[in-house]
């Protein structure tokens, strides 16, 4: 919610976020997806769950959940899809992924991230953490460029923003991640 005021107030030129909805944007504002992922949960290869390939929300809610601090999306996102089916049992909120990490990899709780943030996270790769698909349809997180309808961007933002569209392709290439359509 920061970023969106910071760029409506003239603060920033642009910023970067992830969405959950890209309806929820304020009109003034144009949001541009570069990357589409899915909200994957995490658990330890320890966890009973870990051999599934996919999981309910009803599967997940007598597990503790580790969760970022308010500032973060997933927090809110996890825990409302959580609440249809029961009480979450919140374990902690943590500002730091690398904290988040180790209680999910040893078990101790479970954890929401985007597909996108896992392909090349360290303890996915080694099979600390195993990410399982959740059955629901509404898990697409949108990361993009958000900026003014009407805005006029300086060269370098518009240079960097070039760039980074760009990178966005590659990392969808390499990914073979399908690209957005936006617009």
């Amino acid at each position: 919610m920061r970023i969106q005021e910071y760029v409506l107030d003239g603060k920033i030129d642009f910023g970067l976020m992830a969405l959950f909805d890209p309806s929820e944007i304020d009109e003034r504002l144009v949001f541009e997806a570069l990357v589409i992922g899915q909200c994957m949960v995490c658990v330890g290869k320890n966890s009973p769950l870990a051999s599934k390939a996919s999981v309910s929300l009803q599967e997940l809610i007598g597990y503790p959940v580790v969760t970022f601090s308010d500032e973060y999306k997933m927090k809110t996102f996890a825990l409302n899809f959580l609440k249809n089916y029961g009480k979450p049992k919140l374990l902690i909120t943590s500002g730091n992924s690398e904290g988040a990490k180790k209680f999910i990899s040893q078990s101790v709780a479970i954890g929401f991230y985007s597909d996108i943030s896992l392909k090349t996270d360290p303890y996915v790769l080694s099979g600390e953490i195993v990410p399982l698909q959740i059955n629901n349809p509404q898990t697409y997180c949108y990361f993009g460029i958000l900026y003014r309808r009407d805005a006029n961007l300086s060269i370098p933002s518009m240079e960097f923003l070039h760039e980074l569209r760009v990178q966005a392709k590659e990392f969808c290439r390499v990914h073979r991640i399908p690209e957005p359509h936006n617009g």
